[in-house]
Order: C-alpha cells, then sequence, then structure tokens
C-alpha cells in the first residue's frame, strides 16, 4: 500500500495530520474537493495515486470529467484501485467492478437517501482474453471509458437497475455502456485511434438500436 503513496512514510498516520483527518483503515485518504466554480481541487499529499491517475485520465473528456466531479460530490465513499490484472466478475472476465460494503449481516450498507454508503471499485487496464471493445486501447482511454461506466453504477438509478429482476445483463448494461461509448467518442475526436479494428461496431451490436442511435447523434 505503500507505493499508492510515496511521498509519505507507511509510518505516517492521516498524513501527519490526525487533528482533523481519521484513517480507520489505512486504504484511502480523501484528498479531492470541488469549488465553488465546479473545477475538482487535488490535495496531493492526501488523495491517493490510483486516484489521481484515474481523475488524469476521465478529465480528457467532457463526459468523463463530470462523472469524476459526480464521484468526489457524491455521499458514497469510492475507494479507487487500478490493476494490470484481468479480473473476474460474477460472468467471466471484466474491465471494472464496484462492489458496495456490506454490514455483519451481509446487508448492503446505505445512506439514508438510498445510495451506497462505501464502495470498492477495481478497474482493469488488462486486455481480457478474448478481444473486445477495449482491445488495444492505451491505458489512459480505458481508465476513461471503465471509469465513467463504474461512476454511473452508483446512480440510484443505475443501483435500481442492477437489482431488478428479472433481467438481462445487457438490458441491465445499456445505461452505463452509452456512457462509456459517449465519453469514448469524446475521447476519439480529440486524441485520434488509438484501438485497433473498429471500436463503434462493437458498441452497435451491444446497445439496443435506439440507444446507439442516441449516442450517435448526440442526443444522449
Amino acid at each position: 500500500m505503500s507505493d499508492k503513496s510515496p511521498s509519505m512514510s507507511p509510518y505516517n498516520y492521516c498524513a501527519n495530520n490526525p487533528v482533523i483527518l481519521v484513517d480507520p483503515d489505512g486504504e484511502e485518504i480523501e484528498g479531492f474537493s470541488v469549488d465553488k466554480n465546479g473545477q475538482v481541487q487535488i490535495d496531493q499529499n492526501k488523495a491517493s495515486k490510483d486516484a489521481i491517475e484515474l481523475y488524469n485520465a476521465m478529465s480528457k473528456t467532457e463526459t468523463g470529467a463530470q462523472a469524476f466531479v459526480d464521484m468526489v460530490n457524491s455521499e458514497t465513499k469510492i475507494n479507487v484501485t487500478i490493476t494490470d490484472e484481468i479480473i473476474e466478475g460474477e460472468d467471466g472476465e471484466v474491465h471494472g467492478k464496484t462492489t458496495p460494503k456490506r454490514d455483519e449481516n451481509d446487508q448492503i450498507i446505505e445512506t439514508k437517501n438510498g445510495l451506497y454508503k462505501e464502495v470498492d471499485m477495481l478497474i482493469s487496464t488488462a486486455d481480457l482474453t478474448d478481444p473486445d471493445r477495449f482491445t488495444g486501447a492505451s491505458r489512459e482511454e480505458k481508465l476513461n471509458a471503465i471509469g465513467t461506466h463504474e461512476r454511473v453504477h452508483l446512480s440510484k438509478e443505475q443501483m435500481f437497475r442492477d437489482d431488478f429482476e428479472p433481467k438481462s445483463p445487457r438490458w441491465a448494461e445499456q445505461r452505463t455502456s452509452m456512457y462509456e461509448f459517449k465519453t469514448r467518442l469524446e475521447y476519439r475526436s480529440k486524441y485520434g485511434t488509438t484501438t485497433q479494428g473498429d471500436f463503434v461496431k462493437n458498441y452497435q451490436k451491444y446497445l439496443y438500436k435506439w440507444n446507439f442511435n442516441k449516442v450517435i447523434n448526440g442526443k444522449f
């Protein structure tokens, strides 16, 4: 864990500021805020290395930047971890996984407004075993898109969709994938092609036709 904050000794508690900071588990020290102009401010001595890298990537596009602002302003405490290894989800290999904290009765802990109280957000920059829409993409493009995707999972509307039964994974992931697709289009328009093949076709296959057209036509 000391690699996350190389500027501090691992023997420091609360970045040597225990008067105003509390760190019960050593995993995360809050270091982000949003000023009155809606700009993200970073305290380099408190923010984790992974969270800063995620912010730098997501701030490259309008959609990603807004998603990160929403994360900072959210009632949900988000613990960000970036890995270069493939991670496993319920249905196989995935690029990102957001896991809500549970109580001693294995119940998800929520805020008074019905949002997750705390989550662990795990993002993988690895290419999956089977090529998909992210194969060959740059690390920055992946972080921008996957971070935006995972942020949407934390919205109250998406939490309902995730928990709704009966459902299909494709149906539940439509909204998150639309935001992901939108931010990637913005990234590509600014920085050019960084992925082998036509990534648009992958979204055309996965998104319902009307959802795909909304993003392509700028109506989402």
